[in-house]
């Protein structure tokens, strides 16, 4: 599912972080949050929230991005602190529903 980061509202998360811990109440496995750097529709990399690594490398490809450096180090902080997944704007939550059936 892809994403943006809204006002949050009583029917739907506001965040991409909010977003997969909802498919997870609803029974969705391995769900995952992807970054969609630099937006949704133009990606130059899409990258895993839940590699730090992956997303620290993305954070130091600023030099052409607009207010790039301020950029990298508010994502930078927002990874130390674990909320990441809840300030990135855009990106895509994947997850899959066990058919009837499957053990958890």
């Amino acid at each position: 599912m892809q994403a943006r980061r809204s006002l949050p509202t009583r029917s739907r998360p506001a965040t991409l972080e909010g977003i997969g811990r909802a498919l997870v109440r609803e029974g969705f496995r391995e769900v995952k949050i992807h970054w969609h750097a630099s937006s949704l529709t133009r990606p130059s990399r899409i990258v895993g929230v839940a590699s730090p690594t992956a997303v620290r490398n993305t954070l130091s490809r600023h030099s052409t991005v607009r207010f790039g450096r301020v950029k990298a180090l508010i994502g930078g902080l927002a990874l130390s602190l674990g909320l990441f997944g809840a300030v990135i704007p855009e990106g895509t939550v994947t997850g899959f529903r066990p058919e009837t059936g499957d053990t958890p």
